[in-house]
């Protein structure tokens, strides 16, 4: 082989790993804090058996429930460190939702334990709106950031 051959045979052989690298960095997907994630989920899911509580006037169980919401984990430092760079100073926005959605499922509880079926409604609805704010303002923005979707 000439070396101008070679040479163009290097040249191409790099722009290739290059662009390789190029597109291996745009389709690598950031690592989202798993953490969050599997409380959230958690979350969901006695948001869900509270309102199957409602329905069945289980006041006991909508109480353990609400209990859960309010007392949820908190992800690792690590994950809440990377949360906290991301949002920035809007990270207090994100903690005042944070701390609604726990005083009110605390609430929640405390009318469950009277049981106390309308201020039950009145407290579930208090909390879906807690829930949906802090949605509205931050779910968008953490998946665009943590999990590249819309």
């Amino acid at each position: 082989m000439t070396k101008s051959r070679l040479k163009n045979l290097l040249i191409i052989v790099g722009l290739l790993a290059a662009n390789a690298s190029v597109i291996a960095e745009e389709n690598s997907e950031p690592v989202a804090p798993p953490a969050l994630r599997g409380i959230m989920l958690g979350l969901d899911k006695n948001m869900q058996m509270i309102a199957h509580g409602i329905s069945l006037e289980d006041w006991q169980l909508v109480e353990t429930m609400a209990l859960n919401i309010a007392n949820h984990p908190k992800p690792p430092m690590s994950d809440r460190k990377r949360i906290k760079q991301h949002f920035g100073p809007d990270m207090v926005n994100f903690k005042s939702h944070d701390m609604q959605t726990h005083h009110t499922a605390k609430v929640l509880s405390e009318v469950a334990a009277k049981k106390d079926g309308g201020a039950v409604i009145a407290e579930y609805a208090k909390l879906q709106t807690a829930c949906l704010g802090c949605h509205q303002a931050f779910r968008e923005p953490f998946r665009k950031h943590f999990y590249q979707q819309k």
